[in-house]
Formats: C-alpha cells, sequence, structure tokens
C-alpha cells in the first residue's frame, strides 16, 4: 500500500515591505556614480546625465499622466457603473471574436459598434436616471 504523504508548502515572508513600483531602484546619486565609473570619455558622460535628467522628467510627466488617467476611470466607475461594465464587457466580446479564424476580422468591428452603442443607451439611461441632463441644461 503506498502512502501519499501531504507535503504543505510554507510562503516564505519577507522582512522586508512591498516595494513600491512608482519608486526608483536606486538612488539619484547611484546613477550618477554608475556613469562616472564608465571607461568613456566626459562629454560622453555629460551627455549620458544629460539623458539621464531627461528621463526622468519625462517619467514623472507619464506617471502624473497615469494618475490623472486612473483618477478619470475611478470617477467614471462611479457615476456610471453600468456604462462602465457595458463598455468592459463590449471590449471583451471585441477582443474575443477578432480571435476567431476566417470570420474574426469581420465580427470585431461588428461587436466594437455594437458596444459604442449599447454603452451609449447604457449612460443615456443613467444619465436620465440620475437627472444629470438636468444639471447641464443651459435652460434649467
Amino acid at each position: 500500500m503506498l502512502k501519499i504523504m501531504k507535503t504543505k508548502r510554507h510562503r516564505k515572508k519577507s522582512n522586508s515591505s512591498r516595494v513600491d513600483p512608482l519608486k526608483p531602484l536606486w538612488a539619484d546619486d547611484k546613477y550618477e556614480k554608475v556613469i562616472a565609473s564608465l571607461n568613456i570619455g566626459a562629454d560622453y558622460k555629460n551627455w549620458l546625465k544629460q539623458i539621464l535628467r531627461y528621463i526622468k522628467k519625462i517619467g514623472e510627466r507619464i506617471v502624473e499622466f497615469g494618475k490623472k488617467i486612473i483618477e478619470i476611470i475611478v470617477w467614471a466607475l462611479k457615476r456610471f457603473p453600468r456604462t462602465v461594465a457595458t463598455g468592459v464587457v463590449g471590449a471583451v466580446l471585441t477582443s474575443i471574436a477578432s480571435h476567431i479564424p476566417l470570420v474574426g476580422p469581420l465580427l470585431a468591428p461588428f461587436f466594437a459598434a455594437m458596444t459604442i452603442v449599447v454603452a451609449g443607451a447604457v449612460f443615456i439611461d443613467e444619465a436620465l436616471r440620475n437627472h444629470i441632463f438636468n444639471t447641464f441644461s443651459p435652460l434649467a
């Protein structure tokens, strides 16, 4: 008779706190030290330092832009939950339809158009129920 031994898998608990993906892995001076240690001319090192500064500025702007997009998505989800859910379901159906062999490229635009129509209808329904049009009406 064979005995099956059950082993418990233990997760190793890390003592470190969660890593913030928006914080750099290295401090700024670490990048400067790496550039300084390179075996290249001073002009190239200055050029790399300028690129590093531009990359940091661009990265900060991209993160700010991403935060704003997430803020808009959360606002829309709180304000119009059914419309957002309809859009997500429509996007999933469009993606699935596009992967069907032979007819997928023909069906995907149909599902995309239907998603826009249905999400628009759901938005109008939600807007009428929440009296949103009354608050934006110039005659109100």
